[in-house]
This record gives structure tokens, sequence and C-alpha cells, in this order.
């Protein structure tokens, strides 16, 4: 990381691809990874007030060091001769990225409640 910096324009589509990842994996609404620590969170809150600090603090840490990583990566300046020449990836990786960044937007759509939605699943 400390040898990237400034690939965003050279590498469009997994910067976006990434920044969708790291969204989702730093919690956040309405992506897949906040359902799964908004789950965690509250069976800890329920079971042991610590465990539940601990694993916010947690939370927040990733959500820091995310950020940190995305603007380290793809802004500011070329850190290296490789950063500066670097190249969008083949399809043969960024498809299975896109795919699993869809994944990653719709996976988080599905647990919003729709209003109405409740009455057809039930028997």
């Amino acid at each position: 990381m400390r040898n990237m910096g400034g690939v965003k324009d050279r590498m469009r589509t997994t910067f976006w691809v990434y920044l969708i990842g790291a969204v989702a994996l730093a919690g956040v609404p309405p992506l897949a990874g906040f359902w799964s620590k908004d789950e965690i969170l509250a069976e800890a809150n329920q079971l042991n007030v610590v465990v539940y600090v601990l694993l916010t603090i947690a939370a927040i840490f990733t959500a820091f060091y995310m950020t940190r990583q995305v603007l380290m990566v793809f802004f500011g300046q070329p850190r290296s001769l490789a950063a500066e020449h670097a190249q969008e990836s083949p399809r043969l990786m960024t498809v299975p990225l896109m795919i699993l960044a869809a994944l990653s937007l719709f996976g988080g759509l599905l647990n919003l409640p729709f209003e109405g939605f409740h009455t057809f699943t039930k028997c």
C-alpha cells in the first residue's frame, strides 16, 4: 500500500468494485456488510455488554483502516514506478470482482424491510 497511490484513474473498474467492497466491509447500510455486523452487535448487546463494546470498537477500526486503504492506494500521487504505470486488470480478474460487488449491493438490499412483503411470506 505504501508503494501505491494515484491508481484510481488508471484502474477505474478495480477502484469502483474495491470501493463497494470497502464500504460494505466498513458496515455502511444498506450493503451486505452492515447486516452481518448489525446482527452480531445486536446479539452481543443482549448477551454481554463488554463484548458488545469491544466488537463496536473493532467495527470502528475496520471502517477506519478500509478508508485509509482506499485513500492510500487509489488517491494522491503515485509513490512508485509500478503505480505510475498501473493498468486495469484483465476481464478474467475484474468480472468476478464485479459479481462480488453486485452481491454486496443487492445482497444488502434484500434485507431491507419492504412494506407488505412479509404478508406474502406468511403461510
